[in-house]
């Protein structure tokens, strides 16, 4: 584990062995939730996790990419689906350091089902008061590579905090979780946060599609505290989920969901040879 901190007690807890899991941010007061069974590289709940070369799930590990087709490991047993990519097993190396921030690098081979090498590039940055993650991805192949991003933050609310987004539209799924490709509005739906509300005790396992996501922050909120979480570059919608139990909500950063595999228009960015894309992540916390 690596700690970057400052000097008005603001930090962040790193873990390079398991692809650059935030396991604890503190600004100054601790911002996430993270459940002791998700320490170390176990998947359980994802906490913390950095989600590459895909966010979300593959139906089944089957995608078709430029004619081909390809099937990945299947990680989520319980629906039997590809999950969260594979960064998160993947060991990082240092390559910058200091005493408030801290830049991490991969070189992925590929993997079974996904053959293109990427180098993955995660860098930490803490102030007074907020915590930066960015994210950079280079394509090392010859050929396009698919490509997803998204990081797995539980924050440290129950289910009597307010959330307040930005997102007219959500993408649709069926009771098994596969996408439909349908955008519906939010109008009328459990999924409408444009005005600050209760998130409430109803399961929520839906991405939204952020509008103008750098000028628009998401806004979790309850009687200790508000966080806003600023998105930049690739990261244009959130995945909210809320876990079994009261604790813990999941408001996920991605650039598109894993589907988007074998759905273009869901947003999959197509990763040219050579080519690079990025996503910033900026958390802040005010207390009430």
């Amino acid at each position: 584990m690596i700690w970057i901190r400052e000097p008005s007690g603001c930090a962040a807890e790193i873990d390079p062995s398991c692809g650059g899991t935030v396991h604890r941010i503190t600004l100054p007061e601790d911002v996430l939730y993270t459940p002791e069974r998700s320490r170390g590289c176990e998947t359980d709940l994802f906490a913390g996790r950095v989600l590459l070369p895909f966010a979300d799930r593959i139906p089944r590990g089957r995608y078709r990419w430029r004619g081909t087709d390809y099937v990945l490991p299947l990680n989520d047993v319980e629906h039997g689906d590809a999950i969260h990519g594979f960064l998160y097993r993947q060991e990082m190396r240092v390559v910058q350091r200091g005493s408030d921030h801290l830049t991490l690098r991969c070189d992925c081979h590929g993997e079974t089902g996904y053959p293109w090498p990427l180098s993955i590039t995660v860098s930490y940055r803490i102030t007074p008061g907020t915590f930066l993650m960015h994210v950079e991805t280079r394509n090392r192949g010859t050929s396009c590579a698919p490509l997803t991003v998204g990081w797995h933050p539980y924050f440290d609310f129950d289910r009597t905090a307010t959330l307040q987004m930005c997102a007219s539209h959500y993408i649709e799924a069926d009771e098994q979780l596969r996408l439909t490709g349908r955008r519906p509005s939010v109008d009328g739906t459990a999924f409408d946060f444009r005005r600050t509300r209760v998130i409430g005790e109803d399961p929520l396992d839906v991405a939204l599609e952020v509008t103008n996501p750098a000028e628009n922050p998401v806004v979790i909120s309850d009687t200790r505290r508000t966080v806003t979480m600023t998105l930049g570059g690739l990261f244009r919608r959130i995945q909210v989920f809320t876990p079994p139990g009261d604790r813990g909500i999941a408001v996920e950063p991605v650039s598109a969901p894993g589907e988007a595999f074998n759905d273009p228009e869901l947003g999959v960015t197509e990763l040219e040879p050579g080519d690079s894309a990025a996503g910033s992540v900026l958390i802040r916390s005010e207390s009430r």
